[in-house]
């Protein structure tokens, strides 16, 4: 059965970036290990972000864009280097991203896990990817900028999640029961962000599961069967980090379903909210000052826009 996230539920401050962590069970020849379809370009644009495979001789993975076969095509997972490290990958659909894994025999419990980038579906994004702009004033938004300019002749800056956190800080439990690890309430006009998340990797699946809430909703459910090893935490040596904001509050719990002791680690970010991430998100909590400033700054049309 595939194991992808439900996008349109859990994406709450974009840009973010989910990870999916659970075991799939593979049939002898092609299996769905997720598919994301009916992609809202009027809304989302979604990118697939890195994957991790534990490695499996005989198999291969392929990734389907838009009706596009192969367009990421690992030809053999037994080369691949495990649960500890992330395979590169940095594709955008517009409708459908499906990945598969080709089995030579059946695997009750294959181990992998993939991560998602959700952005704003912005006139920018749109020029970026070469998607058809949407109406009008889109189209008005684009020239007015000069974005199609702008992609030709400008390196762009790779989305940073630590941008703008100047409090970071690690948690690390060792837990042999259910029950919250961490909980975060977030001072008002500041954000929390998950940016990392490890742990000890039980025998088995589905002994424990991590649980990641955010401001009245649950954003993740996490094996801790397909996560990287306590070891892999360090953002300068492998390309892992995760991004889930939260405004109001954040809670990690571990649910425990077998007996055994668990070790988690896990980092978040804190940081004052910009006045652009309020025009973006929040903008009914603007008081009378800043949507002044906001106006003459002329945020409200560069955030619609995606330059801000």
């Amino acid at each position: 059965m595939p194991a992808e996230l439900d996008l349109k539920k859990i994406t709450r401050y974009p840009p973010e970036i989910f990870i999916q962590a659970v075991p799939v069970q593979l049939v002898a020849g092609d299996t769905r290990v997720f598919e994301y379809t009916g992609i809202d370009v009027l809304k989302f644009i979604v990118q697939l972000y890195g994957s991790s495979f534990s490695p499996l001789p005989g198999g291969r993975f392929s990734l389907d864009v838009d009706g596009s076969p192969d367009v990421v095509r690992i030809e053999s997972l037994d080369a691949v280097r495990g649960l500890d490290y992330e395979e590169e990958v940095r594709i955008p659909a517009r409708q459908t991203l499906v990945g598969r894994v080709f089995s030579p025999t059946d695997v009750a419990a294959y181990a992998m896990r993939h991560k998602v980038r959700v952005d704003r579906a912005t006139p920018f994004l749109k020029v970026l990817f070469g998607y058809p702009l949407t109406g009008s004033w889109e189209v008005e938004l684009a020239k007015n900028y000069n974005m199609g300019r702008i992609v030709k002749t400008e390196y762009l800056t790779p989305l940073d999640p630590y941008r703008g956190l100047y409090r970071v800080k690690t948690y690390a439990r060792t837990m042999s029961s259910s029950g919250v690890i961490a909980r975060i309430n977030v001072p008002k006009g500041w954000r929390v962000a998950l940016l990392d998340i490890v742990a000890e990797r039980p025998d088995a699946p589905g002994k424990a599961y991590i649980i990641v809430e955010r401001d009245n909703a649950q954003a993740l459910y996490l094996d801790l069967y397909c996560l990287p090893g306590l070891s892999y935490l360090n953002r300068f040596e492998h390309n892992y980090s995760l991004l889930v904001n939260a405004l109001d509050w954040m809670e990690v719990s571990l649910d425990v379903r077998a007996t055994g002791t668990y070790k988690v680690r896990f980092i978040v970010g804190l940081g004052e909210l910009l006045l652009q991430d309020k025009v973006r998100w929040v903008p009914e909590e603007l008081t009378a000052e800043e949507r002044k400033q906001a106006e003459e700054l002329n945020l409200f049309e560069l955030v619609e826009a995606g330059l801000a």
